[in-house]
């Protein structure tokens, strides 16, 4: 439950992205690879208390020399955002679940499926 955040890790990366180009930064190769890198690494080590994601944002804005200024923007933006987030992270960790025990032939198809009159 506290690893998997698919959404976060996507909550990160449009964040950066906007950011980046609000602030007029050069993208480059390099840039990309530290970030996919560091949004990475945040999914997984993000808190999971509400307003966790505070922390994550100000290391991901300094490693990508985002400036300090559009912390305090991104901090009321994300409030909006990890209520969607939140729950898409919850119905894609079961979607996973539903996924993985398919792949180990543990799942009882009939269970799931709708039985036709």
């Amino acid at each position: 439950m506290v690893l998997y955040k698919p959404m976060s890790a996507v909550n990160f990366m449009v964040f950066a992205v906007f950011f980046t180009k609000q602030y007029a930064l050069d993208v480059s190769v390099l840039w990309l690879i530290s970030t996919v890198l560091v949004v990475t690494i945040l999914a997984i080590a993000f808190p999971p208390i509400p307003g966790g994601a505070f922390t994550c944002f100000a290391i991901l804005f300094t490693q990508l020399g985002i400036p300090a200024e559009a912390l305090g923007i991104v901090m009321v933006m994300n409030v909006f955002v990890d209520f969607i987030c939140t729950g898409l992270d919850t119905v894609l960790r079961q979607c996973e679940l539903v996924l993985a025990v398919d792949k180990v032939k543990m799942l009882d198809r009939s269970v799931l499926q709708r039985k036709k009159k």
